[in-house]
């Protein structure tokens, strides 16, 4: 009898612990849903499989799946065929936009793997991946019959274009029918500044390493684009700039500057609580503005240089934060005549 009350005993527990097993299985299930990150990402700008035009810019997107999704993660590491190109740290997650990321734009013909390499901050790694191919133009062989058609123009700077002393310059030369085209050769004042044989024919610009591009005297100067073409012609290209002075200079030199701008954005003087309060600074006359500061409630946020003057789209994180209530926004805009004007706006978050 006492063996029977023994075996009975021992299987109650057996069946007690069982129980009390599953319901820490379950709980600890549900603490990792409550606490794990929403890491989750797609690609946009490509597409798996999808095929890209050599000597292109190629554009590259990490865009979390879910609202707000971007607050899990702390970076985002982007790779091509294992070669590091460069970590982004805050949203949005973004390659080859504008004039960053020469080596997207650089890419060989054939196929590579893009692959995004996500850190959330639970501490854990995560990685999606897409295959593409690039491939050559409308006609990737050479030219037949010694006939070559193509048309070249400055996309950057425009005819008679201003900049800021100081300011670098950028000198983009564009292609129609870029496949016929060997090499492209610039010259500024008759100074021999490189040759480039990959479209985008480019020079200067705020990441060059050649000082020359932000040291060019005020003034008028000059460039020529000699353009060799693979049926063995030559053809150049002209191209006038100015380059202001601190006071004077603006508006080819009469030291009159249209520096009227507004506030675009945040518009009818409204923003939603919870989501980052977006800038943006209209202007009448754009090559007459040599930068804009903005300040929120006092707060000095960062200064633009180049239009879009915009601020509160992927960082400055004062403005992520903003709580509900009144806020006031004031901006100092300097022309290149060297002269310093303010406009202010109040705006409310609810």
């Amino acid at each position: 009898m006492r063996n029977v009350f023994l075996i009975f005993f021992a299987a109650l527990m057996a069946f007690s612990f069982d129980l009390s097993a599953k319901e820490g299985d379950c709980a600890t299930e549900a603490v990792e849903a409550d606490w794990g990150c929403k890491w989750h990402c797609y690609f946009k700008g490509i597409k798996e499989g999808g095929k890209y035009q050599y000597g292109k810019p190629l554009y590259v997107e990490c865009v979390p799946k879910y609202r707000y999704g971007y607050k899990d993660i702390q970076y985002v590491k982007l790779f091509v065929d294992g070669r590091h190109v460069r970590t982004e740290k805050q949203y949005p997650y973004q390659w080859g936009k504008g004039n960053s990321d020469v080596y997207l734009r650089k890419l060989s013909k054939g196929k590579h793997k893009i692959t995004c390499k996500i850190y959330d901050r639970c501490g854990d790694w995560h990685e999606i991946s897409c295959w593409i191919w690039i491939e050559g133009g409308h006609y990737p062989g050479p030219p037949t019959h010694g006939h070559c058609e193509y048309k070249c123009y400055y996309k950057f700077p425009k005819k008679d274009y201003h900049y800021g002393y100081g300011e670098p310059v950028y000198v983009n030369l564009a292609s129609q029918g870029y496949q016929y085209i060997e090499y492209a050769e610039l010259w500024c004042d008759g100074k021999y500044l490189g040759k480039e044989s990959r479209y985008p024919y480019e020079w200067g610009g705020k990441n060059s390493r050649d000082s020359y591009w932000k040291t060019l005297q005020p003034g008028r100067h000059h460039l020529k684009c000699r353009v060799k073409d693979k049926c063995g012609n030559y053809e150049e290209y002209t191209c006038y700039f100015w380059v202001d002075g601190h006071h004077g200079g603006g508006n080819g030199g009469h030291g009159k500057c249209i520096w009227d701008c507004w506030f675009e954005y945040p518009k009818k003087g409204h923003c939603d609580y919870g989501r980052s309060s977006y800038v943006k600074i209209g202007a009448k006359s754009y090559k007459h503005i040599k930068y804009v500061e903005l300040w929120c409630d006092g707060k000095y946020i960062r200064k633009e240089t180049r239009a879009p003057y915009e601020w509160g789209k992927g960082g400055d994180p004062y403005l992520k934060r903003l709580r509900k209530g009144r806020h006031h926004l004031k901006c100092k805009i300097v022309d290149i005549c060297g002269d310093e004007h303010w406009e202010e706006y109040d705006f409310e978050v609810s």
